[in-house]
């Protein structure tokens, strides 16, 4: 995501504070109220990233239907509760539950309700299942063959923020030639350059607490590094159709949506990468 320098100091004062609240959770996640909060606090974006996403879509923004988003924090919530509970397929009930009630509320109003529905379902798909499998990363079920869930998420974060960090600053400081122009004008080739060295670096860090080898945890940095800034991207393609510079009113950020996209995607591959090769 692109920001102008005078929002750089909003941003960095917004970043510090999660990521201090971040190591706080780290610390005392341990305690019941601290895994409650960690989830509730997953819920609430992508409550409101949906919500975002959904008023892209339409031309008028208050006009969106509010059920969608509540519909994908229930979702997002539930992978909490398939590893608090003895439900483990708990999220594939919440959802195939979510998608009758999309029809049953659309049975009144026929008029539009294919691209109501359909747009329901890929905001669950595209917002709301990527931030509920951060806290199955967190909170590993037994039957999910890997551990160290802390070390996990915060690797997830660290690299694709440094990709985010360093595509910013290469891109101002050094990037002529532009990476999709029609999609997003200021994202640079040497500013993705620059981002996937960032995140190279700060996983070669992260290698210290990491239960992989150091050539498994920098082709993983590379690859959600690459993840990351595709999904800024993609992001960015949504809000040039709905001709919006930002999804929504977050200070430095844009939108909950400009904040999260970048996990939409790392996430999904993350996850996938740790069933196949993850430590067992």
């Amino acid at each position: 995501m692109s920001c102008r320098f005078g929002d750089l100091k909003a941003r960095l004062c917004a970043s510090f504070l999660a990521l201090a609240v971040l190591v706080l959770s780290f610390l005392f996640i341990h305690i019941k109220a601290v895994t409650l909060a960690i989830a509730l606090l997953l819920a609430a974006l992508s409550y409101f990233s949906v919500g975002e996403l959904m008023a892209l879509g339409r031309k008028q923004g208050e006009q969106r239907e509010h059920f969608p988003s509540i519909l994908a924090a229930v979702f997002a919530l539930s992978f909490g509760g398939s590893v608090w509970f003895p439900f483990p397929f708990l999220p594939v009930y919440v959802f195939f539950c979510g998608l009758f009630l999309l029809f049953v509320m659309r049975f009144s109003k026929v008029e539009g309700a294919f691209s109501a529905i359909a747009g329901a379902i890929f905001a669950l798909v595209y917002v709301a299942l990527p931030l509920g499998l951060m806290l199955w990363i967190l909170f590993p079920p037994p039957f999910l063959h890997f551990q160290e869930g802390r070390a996990w998420l915060l690797f997830l974060i660290i690299t694709t923020k440094m990709t985010d960090i360093g595509a910013y600053f290469g891109g101002k400081f050094w990037g002529k030639k532009k990476l999709a122009r029609t999609i997003s004008p200021g994202k640079t080739r040497v500013g993705l350059a620059v981002g996937l060295l960032a995140c190279c670096l700060s996983g070669s860090i992260c290698f210290l607490f990491m239960p992989i080898s150091f050539l498994q945890t920098l082709f993983l940095s590379l690859g959600l590094g690459l993840a990351g800034q595709l999904g800024d991207l993609s992001e960015s393609l949504l809000k040039r159709d709905a001709n919006v510079k930002d999804s929504g009113h977050l200070p430095g950020f844009g939108g909950i949506l400009d904040l999260v996209d970048a996990f939409l995607f790392s996430t999904p591959l993350l996850f996938s990468l740790l069933l196949i090769w993850g430590p067992r």
